[in-house]
C-alpha cells in the first residue's frame, strides 16, 4: 500500500496509513522503517517525532539517523541531534560523513550549553581515527572558541543573576 500511494505521488497518504498501522500495532518494525525512510525523504520532521513515539526502541539505520540529524540541525533541535548521534563514536563506514555527524553532535552539545559534553566530544573526535592532520588545527580552534563561549555565557549568567533584574531565562 505504501509503495502504491508513494508511486501515485501521495506520500502524505502513505504517512497517514503508516501512522494508522502503528497506532493499531505500535512498534511494528517494517512500518517504523518505512515511516522513517518516507519522513526523511520528504523532509517531514514532525512525522519523525510521531514515529519515535510509536516505534519505541526501534533504532533506524545510521544513514537514516545521520540524515535526520542533519535535518534537525537545520531546524535547531539540538536535543534531537544529540539523541540521534549519541553513539556516533562507534560508527564505521563513510569517514567524511561520520566525522561531520560527530562534529554536529559536538556543536549540538555546545548549543545546549552542555559545555563539558561539548569539550569531551571535541577531544574524543580529535583523538579518533577519523581526524586527519589538517583537522587537528580546526578542532583546536573549535576548542578555543568553545572555551571563550563558555566563559562569556558564565559571565553573562553571573551578571544577570547579580544585577537584581529578576529576569527569568
Amino acid at each position: 500500500i505504501v509503495k502504491l500511494l508513494d508511486g501515485l505521488k501521495h506520500p502524505e497518504l502513505a504517512t497517514r496509513w503508516l501512522l494508522g498501522v502503528l497506532a493499531a500495532r505500535p512498534g511494528t518494525l517494517h512500518a517504523c522503517e518505512l515511516l522513517y525512510d518516507l519522513a526523511l525523504r520528504e523532509g517531514d520532521l514532525d512525522t519523525t517525532a510521531k514515529a519515535a513515539a510509536s516505534c519505541g526502541d526501534y533504532e533506524s539505520d545510521r544513514e537514516t539517523r545521520r540524515g535526520l540529524a542533519l535535518a534537525w540541525v537545520k531546524r535547531g533541535n539540538d536535543k534531537e541531534v544529540v539523541r540521534l548521534l549519541s553513539d556516533v563514536s562507534e560508527w564505521s563506514g563513510d569517514i567524511d560523513a561520520n566525522r561531520q555527524a560527530w562534529l554536529s553532535l559536538c556543536e549540538a552539545h555546545e548549543h545546549l550549553g552542555s559545555w563539558a559534553d561539548a569539550e569531551r566530544c571535541l577531544r574524543r573526535l580529535d583523538v579518533s581515527s577519523l581526524v586527519t592532520p589538517d583537522w587537528h588545527a580546526d578542532i583546536g580552534r573549535r576548542l578555543q572558541a568553545l572555551s571563550t563561549a563558555h566563559r562569556a555565557a558564565t559571565a553573562a549568567a553571573s551578571a544577570g543573576s547579580g544585577s537584581g533584574s529578576g529576569s527569568a531565562h
